[in-house]
């Protein structure tokens, strides 16, 4: 069959009900040392290093806010950033950029961010390193300061809680006479948004959730959290949101209109929880436990784990059906995907649907189920009325995230390694599109208020935001380490 050909009908595909799968010793060896070496050698290392979660310290992030006009001709860079304690004591904060310029300086950018002591905070010190005005010919140097900067802001940092504060520039602050500089920013503590307005970010390897403004585009909060938070749900009946914090084998329960975390669902040693999804009616929540290869049913109410659930090898992600009814488990490692009954909350059937299937999407309908493989180049399609697959179509492999958008059925791919959405047709599976993201995307998500396209980019460390209609950036927004996903108020 040719890269471009379909493979149509259930009696095509090769694959059907687990119990009426037929595979010879050979083939199935070729499958277990190719997906060996898929997970051990092809997926991408970690790129940022694990740090320990909160325990008698707290957090604080330091974000700036565009810069003004008539800011275009200064250029300087810092040295150094610290918070100033009550006593005089300078604690540093760690810099994510130092040079600032007008161009690079038309969006929020995160300054800094570190760990702090608990107790009450005089302001920040900045360590300036130069300062320049540019000119028609030549530039002009400015004069700095050889000690750092202080601008006052009473703040406190408390145990176990992340902090964030905000900078504003002052040009005419900042450049005195001319030929003086010192950095004029005032600083301030956000609002928090409208609940109906926030986005949450888990950003794994921080340990803490970026808080979004999904209208005005920027940070607003961050949540410290526990071990490695990974998928997120929001529960709008109750305003609270579930992160599954994988190395602590827990799930963070999260007041939205307080922005903290206010219980912890412990679950059993070594599960790893990884996803989670949620009953439409908020009254089951179910945690796919990678570690353990079981599903924990959780009760929203309680907050307890009430029943558990086995599956096949290598649980990676879980999909509610648009009704609620039943639950997609994709067990990676098994090649199959669990069904779970959630009104009998019990395991309905397991479908062998071949390769490593990582993740899925609902056409509008929610009577087709597209999934994804890890190692194989075929997008499976699913009958979800009849249990047997439809197609497998070649898109080529390396397939990272898809997703459905409810309003076209159009569907998008992202894949490893590659700066660019592939979107595809959902009648001739063929693709009609591509919106160029500059980093790879490890997750997508639509926000149907404003119709733009938020996309998770772990190796820059940020959201990137599109037009919907234009496809093209409106923005960029920076979070923490190795972001995992993101969920949205009013997501499509």
């Amino acid at each position: 069959m040719s890269a471009g050909e379909n493979e149509k009908g259930p009696n095509m595909s090769g694959i059907t009900m687990r119990s009426a799968l037929q595979l010879s010793p050979l083939p199935c060896l070729i499958s277990i040392v190719f997906t060996l070496l898929f997970f051990t050698g092809c997926q991408p290392a970690g790129h940022f290093p694990y740090k320990e979660a909160l325990e008698d310290q707290g957090e604080l992030s330091v974000y700036t806010q565009p810069f003004p006009q008539g800011t275009e001709r200064l250029h300087f860079s810092l040295q150094s950033l610290s918070a100033v304690k009550d006593d005089g004591t300078m604690v540093p904060i760690a810099l994510a950029f130092s040079d600032f310029n007008a161009v690079d300086m038309q969006r929020q950018r995160l300054l800094g961010s570190g760990i702090l002591p608990p107790g009450n905070y005089r302001g920040l010190a900045f360590g300036v390193k130069e300062a320049f005005l540019r000119g028609e010919e030549e530039d002009s140097a400015l004069l700095v300061s050889e000690t750092a900067d202080m601008v006052d802001f009473p703040f406190h940092i408390a145990k176990r809680k992340a902090t964030l504060l905000r900078l504003v520039f002052n040009y005419s602050q900042s450049v005195r006479g001319g030929f003086i500089f010192a950095p004029g920013f005032a600083i301030f503590v956000p609002e928090k948004p409208v609940t109906g307005l926030i986005g949450y970010v888990s950003n794994s390897a921080s340990n803490n959730i970026t808080v979004l403004d999904k209208n005005a585009l920027e940070v607003v909060g961050l949540i410290a959290t526990g071990k490695d938070p990974q998928g997120i749900v929001l529960d709008r009946s109750r305003n609270r949101a579930y992160a599954a914090l994988s190395k602590d084998d827990a799930i963070a329960v999260i007041d939205v209109s307080g922005g903290e975390v206010i219980n912890e669902i412990r679950l059993s040693s070594g599960d790893n929880p990884r996803e989670l999804a949620i009953t439409p009616a908020g009254d089951l929540l179910l945690a796919v436990n990678t570690g353990s290869s079981t599903i924990s049913l959780v009760d929203p109410l309680t907050m307890f784990e009430i029943d558990r659930i086995a599956v096949d090898n290598e649980p990676r992600s879980i999909l509610m059906d648009p009704t609620g009814k039943r639950a997609f488990v994709f067990n990676s490692m098994s090649g199959t995907i669990s069904i779970i009954d959630t009104a009998r909350r019990a395991l309905a059937t397991t479908l062998s649907v071949g390769e490593t299937p990582e993740k899925g999407a609902f056409n509008r309908n929610g009577n087709r189920l597209y999934i994804i493989n890890a190692v194989s180049p075929y997008l499976t399609v699913l009958d979800v009325d009849n249990l047997i697959v439809l197609q497998r179509v070649f898109v080529g492999s390396g397939m990272r995230d898809i997703m459905v958008d409810p309003r076209t059925d159009l569907i998008y791919v992202s894949r490893k390694r590659d700066t660019a959405v592939q979107i595809y047709d959902p009648f001739a599976l063929l693709p009609v599109s591509t919106i160029q993201t500059g980093a790879e995307t490890a997750y997508m998500t639509i926000d149907s208020e404003e119709n733009r396209l938020f996309l998770v980019h772990p190796q820059t460390k940020r959201i990137g935001v599109f037009g919907l209609i234009s496809r093209k950036k409106l923005t960029e927004i920076d979070v923490g380490d190795d972001p995992y996903c993101l969920t949205l108020m009013g997501e499509r």
